[in-house]
C-alpha cells in the first residue's frame, strides 16, 4: 500500500471542514496493486476498503485522499429510526480525473455498540444500514448491507461515484408497545 502525507492545501482545508477537524486523512495510490484500509480514528474497527484499481487503470502515482469519521448520532440529519451510530465517508480524488468513480466496490464495515442496542429493546438483527442522499433523496437503506453479529458491524459496499462526502448511520425501530388490555382481548378471541 502506497501512502503519502497529504499535500498543505487539501490537509488546511479538511482540518477546518467539519466533522473532519479530527479525522486521519488517508492519501494513496490509485495506481498501485495494493488494496487501501481507511481506518476510522475514533473507533478502529470501522473500515472501507479500496481494491486495487478501484477508480480503473491509472498510472502509478495517481493519489487521492479519502477519510471516515464517527460522529454522534445527534450531529447528523436524523434517518427517523433510533440511531446507533452515525458515519462521514469522505473521498478526494485529487485532481486525477477520476472524479470518484468506482468500477470496482469499495467494502465498507461500520460498527456499532451492542448494549446501547439491547438497551433500547432493538434485536441486532433487525439493524440497518442507511445512506443520506447517494441512493435516493433523504435517508435511503443501502442494498446488499448485511449484520454480523459476531463482530457488531454492518457491512456493505459502495458503488458508483463517491466523491466528496457520503453520511451513513446504523438505525433499528424498537418494538412497539402492545397495550395492556390488548392481549386479554386477544386471548378472548380464542376461547
Amino acid at each position: 500500500m502506497s501512502r503519502r502525507s497529504v499535500p498543505v492545501g487539501i490537509l488546511a482545508w479538511l482540518v477546518a471542514s467539519a466533522p473532519f477537524a479530527n479525522a486521519q486523512v488517508v492519501a494513496f495510490d490509485i495506481g498501485s496493486p495494493d488494496s487501501t484500509y481507511v481506518r476510522c480514528q475514533s473507533d478502529g474497527m470501522s473500515w472501507e476498503m479500496y481494491p486495487p484499481y478501484a477508480f480503473g487503470s491509472y498510472p502509478p502515482g495517481t493519489i487521492v485522499y479519502a477519510s471516515i469519521v464517527k460522529e454522534s448520532c445527534d450531529q447528523s440529519p436524523q434517518p427517523g429510526s433510533t440511531c446507533f451510530g452515525s458515519f462521514v465517508c469522505y473521498f478526494n480524488d485529487g485532481g486525477c480525473g477520476c472524479g470518484g468513480r468506482l468500477v470496482k466496490a469499495t467494502a465498507l464495515e461500520l460498527h456499532y455498540d451492542p448494549a446501547a442496542v439491547a438497551g433500547a429493546h432493538v434485536t441486532e438483527s433487525s439493524l440497518r444500514l442507511v445512506e443520506l442522499g447517494n441512493i435516493g433523496p433523504g435517508w435511503t437503506e443501502v442494498p446488499g448491507a448485511s449484520v454480523d453479529l459476531a463482530s457488531h458491524a454492518l457491512r456493505a459496499e459502495a458503488t458508483g461515484t463517491i466523491i466528496g462526502n457520503r453520511y451513513y448511520a446504523i438505525v433499528g425501530t424498537p418494538p412497539t408497545a402492545v397495550e395492556s388490555g390488548t392481549w386479554g382481548g386477544v386471548k378472548a378471541l380464542w376461547r
